[in-house]
C-alpha cells in the first residue's frame, strides 16, 4: 500500500470519527439531560443546582455547554443563593463522551448572589455537609470561574448591617474544587469601583 493511500484512509478515519462525535453531540436532546448534570454538579458542589430554562452542548470551536435562567440553592435549607442569567462551561471532550460534564473553566453571566450572615454568625453559604467528591472521581474538576456583570447582596443580621456590590467581575483560579484558590476581580460600591486580589 503506497504511502498516498494510508495517509487518505487515515484522514477518512479521523474524518468518520469526527462526524460520529458531532453527530452523537447535536442529536442528544440535553435538556432532557437537565435532571442528572444538575445532580452531577450538586453532587460536586454540595449546592442544590437547579436549570430552569434552556441547556444546550456544542462540540466546535470546542466543547462547550450553555444554560439559562440556573438557580444555586443550599442542599439543606433550600434556601436561594444565586441566580445565573447565563452559564457558560469549557468541557472535556472525554467525559462528554462519558455523560459526565467534566468542567475546567466555567463563567457566570448577570448572576444574583445573596450572602447572608445570621445572628449567631453563620452564613446562608455555610453547610454541615461536605461535597462528596472523592479525590479519586475528579471527573468534575473546576478550575476557573469567571464572574461577570453582576450583583451581589450582603447582610450581616447580626450587625444589622446592609451592603450592594455591583458591576461585579472576577476570576477564580484553582488546582482543584478543593483549593488552592486566587481571585482578581472589580466591584461598584456606591459608586466608586474597587480592585480586589487574594491567594
Amino acid at each position: 500500500m503506497s504511502k498516498k493511500k494510508m495517509i487518505l484512509i487515515a484522514i477518512c478515519v479521523v474524518a468518520g470519527i469526527v462526524g460520529g462525535l458531532f453527530y452523537y453531540v447535536t442529536h442528544i436532546d440535553w435538556n432532557a439531560q437537565k435532571e442528572s448534570i444538575a445532580a452531577r454538579f450538586s453532587k460536586t458542589s454540595g449546592r442544590k443546582i437547579e436549570f430552569t430554562g434552556n441547556l444546550s452542548v456544542s462540540l466546535f470551536p470546542s466543547p462547550h455547554l450553555e444554560a439559562n435562567d440556573v438557580n444555586i440553592l443550599n442542599d439543606e435549607t433550600s434556601e436561594k443563593l444565586a441566580t445565573v442569567a447565563t452559564l457558560e462551561a469549557e468541557l472535556s471532550l472525554r467525559a462528554l463522551l462519558k455523560g459526565i460534564p467534566d468542567i475546567k473553566s466555567m463563567t457566570l453571566i448577570g448572576s444574583e448572589f445573596w450572602f447572608i450572615v445570621d445572628e449567631n454568625g453563620v452564613s446562608n453559604w455555610h453547610q454541615k455537609q461536605k461535597s462528596q467528591l472523592l479525590d479519586m472521581d475528579l471527573e468534575t474538576g473546576l478550575q476557573k470561574l469567571n464572574v461577570r456583570n453582576s450583583l451581589l447582596h450582603y447582610r450581616n443580621k447580626k450587625y444589622d448591617f446592609n451592603q450592594e456590590l455591583t458591576q461585579v467581575n472576577a476570576e477564580i483560579l484553582a488546582k482543584s474544587l478543593v483549593g488552592p484558590y486566587r481571585l482578581d476581580g472589580n466591584f461598584v460600591k456606591d459608586s466608586d469601583h474597587f480592585g480586589v486580589a487574594v491567594n
